[in-house]
């Protein structure tokens, strides 16, 4: 997980039509965001390290995946996306990756 606009280079090293790759790139919400450290009364984060690298979180990675499964069924996409899309926001807040996100709310 990338929790920063910087430019980065990956290779992908396995991938098969049985087990593929995935990527996706998911734009923060500052509107979302600020509403939910609103919500859930989130202090402003102090400055971390600057570069670490963390596993995604499993509630991240289902997340996202409801999310992308979305895009199998485009007639639930208006209903369904928006509380998605704000769960995310919600586990990118509240998980190890907070301290990345807190500070641009």
């Amino acid at each position: 997980m990338i929790a920063a606009d910087v430019p980065n280079v990956s290779q992908i090293t396995q991938a098969t039509v049985g087990v593929p790759y995935y990527s996706l790139v998911f734009d923060i919400d500052p509107a979302v965001t600020q509403s939910l450290v609103v919500d859930i009364g989130i202090a402003q984060a102090e400055a971390g390290v600057p570069i670490r690298v963390d596993p995604t979180e499993t509630e991240v990675a289902d997340t996202a995946l409801r999310l992308m499964r979305l895009l199998d069924r485009p007639a639930s996409i208006p209903v369904l996306q928006h509380q998605l899309i704000r769960e995310l926001h919600y586990w990118l807040l509240t998980g190890a990756t907070a301290p990345a996100f807190v500070r641009w709310a």
